[in-house]
């Protein structure tokens, strides 16, 4: 497993294809982003509104995965937050285009 978080962390500095966000109908501030890293390799990831946790306004939190053939990673929170806005920022600049 190490050497596939090693993998999800190093892939998030390949060109990401295929970036779908998304939106959640019950929670509209919570959002999901899926990308696949060129060459193999697939992130789902969330981000969501923590507040009602009793954190400050506007913290959010992170959750997600890293996909690779029949292997699944559940990302450690830092690596999430990470990838969701690396992968945010490439789909904002794709969009823009």
């Amino acid at each position: 497993m190490k050497a596939l978080l090693k993998e999800a962390e190093e892939r998030l500095e390949l060109e990401l294809v295929a970036i779908e966000r998304n939106t959640f109908p019950n929670n509209p501030d919570a959002i999901s982003l899926k990308a696949e890293a060129k060459g193999g390799g697939a992130y789902v990831l969330a981000s969501f509104p923590i507040e009602d946790q009793g954190f400050p306004p506007g913290s959010r939190g992170y959750d997600g995965t890293y996909v690779r053939g029949p292997n699944m990673l559940r990302l450690p929170r830092e690596l999430a937050e990470k990838a969701f806005k690396v992968i945010e920022e490439a789909h904002e600049r794709t969009t823009a285009e």
